[in-house]
This record gives structure tokens, C-alpha cells and sequence, in this order.
């Protein structure tokens, strides 16, 4: 029998804390006061483990060697790959083909790779609307904030010290129509408008204390907004570029903006 290390030695003395769930074949749900961690625990049995501790955060892991099946996402991104030659590690960059069997591992690559990372049309039919459009947006995002791709060994939290998301980190996040987009490009508005509310009272916000990032139809971030004072107009002055169910001679309350950076 080989020798236990002292790190084999550690993790038996902290693995004690399951042995309470090692009649449990379906995962039990798990609360580690100590850690402060939710968990799904059981100990597995299958054709090539007996008895096997698992534990996971997520109902998937812990399911998907019960039922026999998993998720499949694939996709194309910059990777490295490692391999002996000539009796040395060679580390090779490559930009191609990947899968994962876990959505959030899917955001892992998204974040670490967000300039490579890319979902061909052919792959795109192993995700659903949502996913595609959580994922694009995501990467629109971590590209708006200068985030790169990771370098090979680079450290994973070089980048979460990030001074543009500190700049518009309380930023709201706005999809607007492309109409409305062109036209305040093109300086023809330079306002939102919304419906009024009996009681609301107008606010005229200070400088850094009210913005939002702005994104198209294709979810591409456009332009930072910057808002000023608002005041009460007319439906009928601002129904040519905001469709809302009201009569011309209802109330809007209109907030004027700056545009703060074009991106």
C-alpha cells in the first residue's frame, strides 16, 4: 500500500466531515457551516468506482454520471497546449476547437479568451437563444472593458482590477432601438423619455451620478450616456423617437443626456 503524503493525510481528515452522507446514493443537500458553502453531496457507485465520495455545487456534476448523460457545448478559442519533445515541454498557442459539458465552464473560456472565443453557426445548435445571448453580451462586455486574452501562465486575477468597469461600474445597461441609436448620433435627441408617474419628482442628477452604457439591437455597446435634469413635457414633443401607449397631450417626464464616450 503506498504511503500516505501529508497532503493525503489532510484531505482524509477533512473528507471526515461526508461521512455522514456515505448512505446516501442520490445527492443530499449540503450547507458546510464552517465553510460558509452550499453543496450537493453522495457517495457513487458504477460499473468502475465503488463507493465513490462526490461533491459539487450544482445538481448537474452530481446528476450527470447517475443518469449517464450531459450537456455539450462546442465552441472556438485560444488555448495552449502542452506536450514533451525532445525530452523538453513545449507550450503551444492555438486558436481551434473546444468543447465543454458545463455551461459555466463555457463563461470560463468567454472570460479568459473574450477577443478568440467564438460560437460557430454550426454550434451554435448545441445552446439555446438565451445562452447565445447571455454569452454575447458578456463578451461585448468584458471587449468594452479592455479586457484581453489570457497569456499563457498569466496569473487569473491580473485583470480584475480593471479601471474602466471601476469608471462605469454603477452604470445602468441600456438596449436601445437602432432608430433611437442613429438619431442620437446624429444629434437629432438628446433625451429619454418614459411615462409619468403621479408624484414622481424630477431629479436633476450630478455630474458622475447618473450614466448607462448603451447597447444596439445586436447587442454591441454603442456609447456611454451621461443624465442631467429632467423635466415634464408633452407626449406629442417626443413620440417621434419614443413609441409609448400614451395620447399626445399626456405627461412624460424627458431626462436630458451627454454622450460621455462613443465606443
Amino acid at each position: 500500500m503506498p504511503r500516505l503524503t501529508k497532503y493525503d493525510k489532510k484531505m482524509i481528515e477533512f473528507n471526515k466531515r461526508y461521512d455522514k452522507f456515505k448512505k446516501y446514493n442520490l445527492p443530499a443537500p449540503f450547507w458546510d457551516e464552517e465553510r460558509q458553502t452550499f453543496e450537493y453531496v453522495l457517495f457513487e457507485s458504477d460499473p468502475w468506482r465503488e463507493n465513490q465520495l462526490v461533491v459539487t455545487p450544482n445538481l448537474y456534476n452530481a446528476f450527470e454520471n447517475i443518469i449517464w448523460d450531459n450537456f455539450y457545448y462546442s465552441f472556438d478559442c485560444r488555448h495552449y497546449e502542452s506536450y514533451i519533445e525532445n525530452n523538453k515541454w513545449v507550450h503551444k498557442e492555438v486558436i481551434g476547437h473546444i468543447h465543454e459539458h458545463d455551461f459555466d465552464a463555457v463563461l470560463r473560456w468567454v472570460y479568459e479568451f473574450p477577443e478568440t472565443f467564438n460560437i460557430s453557426e454550426e454550434d451554435e445548435q448545441f445552446y439555446s437563444k438565451q445562452e447565445l445571448r447571455f454569452i454575447k453580451h458578456l463578451q461585448n462586455y468584458l471587449l468594452l472593458m479592455g479586457v484581453k486574452d489570457l497569456k499563457y501562465n498569466e496569473r487569473r486575477t491580473t485583470r480584475c482590477r480593471n479601471a474602466r468597469r471601476k469608471k462605469y461600474e454603477k452604470a445602468f445597461i441600456r438596449k436601445y432601438p437602432d432608430e433611437l441609436v442613429k438619431a442620437i448620433l446624429d444629434g437629432e435627441v438628446n433625451y429619454v423619455a418614459y411615462p409619468y408617474k403621479e408624484g414622481y419628482e424630477l431629479k436633476n442628477y450630478k455630474r458622475g451620478e447618473s450614466r448607462a452604457l448603451v447597447m444596439n439591437s445586436s447587442e454591441k455597446y454603442v456609447f456611454a450616456l451621461e443624465f442631467g435634469k429632467s423635466e415634464l413635457k408633452d407626449y406629442r414633443e417626443v413620440k417621434k423617437y419614443y413609441k409609448l401607449d400614451l395620447k399626445d397631450d399626456d405627461k412624460v417626464i424627458v431626462n436630458y443626456f451627454k454622450i460621455l464616450e462613443k465606443f
